[in-house]
């Protein structure tokens, strides 16, 4: 793990115990919203495997496994030692016994090619050091006609999404949230929608899309092809 990625995980490990309600305050409620509409789109089957990458405090999988009472494998990764034991906290449930939490990074994944039946990364990609090998390593665990859900940030184009964006600046600038700074910076090195989209295409048939705060927030659900080639700059 090179310097930028340990300085980023020690961000997370430092707000993890409060990031649930802060990031809900911070977005104005808006990341629970998103949230649930990626969730809506993971059609998950009794038996599916789903992966979620970056899965922080465990959100998105602790609701996948409710929903199919645990009819499921359900594996959750992220880099954050401390993002990992919050979401184990909130998991010592029966409805949470398929879920399995793993310490490991995004663009190495520890899984062989075609794992899993549903891959999700929600407000993580952006936080890879190179979000390019991220997303291949995605689609390298992905079944053929297995689906990809990403949820991120992205640079916006629109007015509001500008103006959108410049909220996020300001508000990781209030006192007590200098952690939070990482939100903003971390979109100076990521793609706009369109490159995200893209880059997607190589390997994956792009299906539904849907963008709130101007562009500002992107989720796009697209399913695996066939051969893997890597993805366009």
């Amino acid at each position: 793990m090179n310097t930028a990625d340990r300085a980023r995980r020690s961000v997370f490990d430092g707000i993890a115990a409060a990031y649930d309600w802060e990031s809900a305050g911070l977005s104005v409620g808006g990341i629970r919203a998103w949230h649930h509409a990626a969730i809506a789109v993971l059609h998950i089957a009794p038996g599916d495997n789903v992966l979620d990458v970056g899965c922080g405090t465990g959100v998105v999988l602790r609701e996948c496994a409710e929903r199919m009472d645990g009819r499921g494998t359900f594996v959750g990764l992220d880099a954050s030692s401390a993002m990992l034991e919050v979401a184990q906290q909130h998991s010592r449930t029966a409805s949470h016994a398929a879920i399995h939490w793993m310490k490991g990074d995004g663009q190495a994944l520890p899984f062989a090619d075609a794992s899993f039946d549903w891959v999700t990364a929600q407000f993580s990609l952006r936080n890879m050091e190179d979000w390019r090998r991220g997303l291949r390593e995605m689609i390298r665990v992905l079944k053929p006609g297995g689906s990809l859900v990403l949820l991120d940030l992205v640079h916006p184009r629109s007015l509001f999404g500008r103006l959108s964006r410049f909220y996020v600046r300001l508000v990781t600038r209030l006192p007590g949230l200098g952690a939070y700074r990482q939100i903003y910076l971390s979109l100076s090195g990521f793609a706009t929608d369109q490159q995200l989209l893209t880059a997607m295409e190589a390997n994956l048939a792009v299906h539904a899309v849907r963008r709130w705060a101007g562009g500002l927030v992107l989720l796009a659900v697209a399913v695996k092809k066939g051969q893997i080639t890597a993805p366009r700059a």
